[in-house]
């Protein structure tokens, strides 16, 4: 139930992400284009590649965090059966039995959760990592290939015009 409940309210943190991030990124790629032209389609681009990355992702993530809780429901029913009738498990000596029962249902529980884990690091990845890397990265090389490009199509010497 717990767990449950985590999840619920960490998705209720993330509800005005939803509307708010779509107006935040236009006003940014908005002010980013008065101050570097054109050059900030490779930031957009960088952005939308992420974006879709995520949504891709995503797909996956949810059945791999179902499977994970349903895990851990399954380790807390049985270790509270187990507490609530242990004058039983103690006077059978099914001690040990149990506690070796509970310790492998931890095992199966880390890994189930291990694909849920690696999935959202591939998702952090994507969403953070490659954008803040790759996006001034980008930029720059548009900026310096336009130069060029400018250089070439209006070439003059220096002496060619009054200083």
């Amino acid at each position: 139930m717990s767990t449950d409940t985590e999840t619920i309210c960490l998705a209720f943190v993330q509800v005005h992400e939803i509307w708010a991030v779509p107006i935040e990124t236009g006003l940014a790629f908005w002010l980013l284009q008065r101050q570097i032209g054109s050059a900030v389609l490779a930031v957009a681009m960088v952005a939308i590649v992420g974006v879709v990355s995520t949504i891709w992702l995503s797909r996956f993530m949810g059945t791999a965090q179902k499977r994970w809780i349903r895990s851990i429901q399954t380790r807390i029913d049985t270790t509270a059966s187990m507490l609530g009738s242990m004058k039983a498990v103690k006077m059978l000596g099914f001690t040990d039995v149990l506690a070796n029962m509970v310790q492998a249902l931890r095992v199966s529980e880390l890994n189930l959760s291990s694909l849920y884990r690696r999935l959202t690091c591939i998702r952090v990845f994507l969403g953070k990592a490659i954008q803040h890397s790759r996006g001034p990265l980008l930029t720059t090389s548009q900026e310096i290939v336009y130069c060029f490009w400018g250089l070439l199509l209006h070439s003059q010497s220096m002496l060619s015009s009054p200083m």
